[in-house]
């Protein structure tokens, strides 16, 4: 094959992956509106679903454009997400809060991806802390915290538990001794 040809192919990979994936998880929307747009819109063949899940800043239990986590869940579930749940912002013990009010909502399994960032009652998302970006070392939280989390993680029947910013291999490594244990 030509060198064009090659390059032909490298150009088409990208489409050709988005036709069919095993699943596909949809981040980072902070609002439902986006989140139910990447729901309903996905442009892929998705062989298990969607795992759709959602920040929730500045307040721990509503979207940035105003909706309830529990609203939320309910939007993604109803329009077709395989799962829903929250992701970064929030540190495992403080994401639990969100997740627990989807739990209640839906019957599709949770996903969780919380960062590894200590966050407050006053202040519950890492990027709105004084010590965002430049000194988010400082408020780091331990991986023995994403451990245990992989324990509640097994207990409560979330389904998909993963992390986000500030995580690195080995606080996944944790998540999955959390999750043996």
């Amino acid at each position: 094959m030509s060198a064009q040809g090659i390059y032909q192919d490298i150009l088409r990979q990208p489409e050709s992956l988005a036709r069919v994936v095993d699943h596909h998880r949809g981040s980072g929307c902070s609002e439902l509106q986006a989140a139910a747009a990447l729901v309903r819109d996905a442009p892929v063949v998705i062989l298990t679903g969607i795992i759709a899940t959602m920040s929730f800043r500045p307040k721990l239990l509503e979207s940035s454009d105003g909706h309830s986590a529990v609203e939320c869940a309910r939007v993604m579930a109803d329009g077709g997400a395989a799962a829903v749940g929250a992701n970064c912002e929030q540190e495992p013990q403080r994401m639990l809060t969100i997740l627990r009010q989807m739990r209640a909502a839906v019957d599709v399994p949770l996903a969780a991806q919380p960062a590894a960032f200590r966050t407050t009652e006053e202040t519950p998302c890492f990027t709105r802390m004084p010590a965002f970006p430049d000194e988010l070392e400082t408020i780091q939280i331990s991986r023995h915290k994403f451990q245990e989390f992989g324990r509640v993680v097994r207990s409560e029947g979330i389904g998909y538990a993963g992390g986000c910013c500030g995580c690195n291999a080995a606080y996944i490594r944790a998540l999955a001794a959390g999750l043996q244990a």
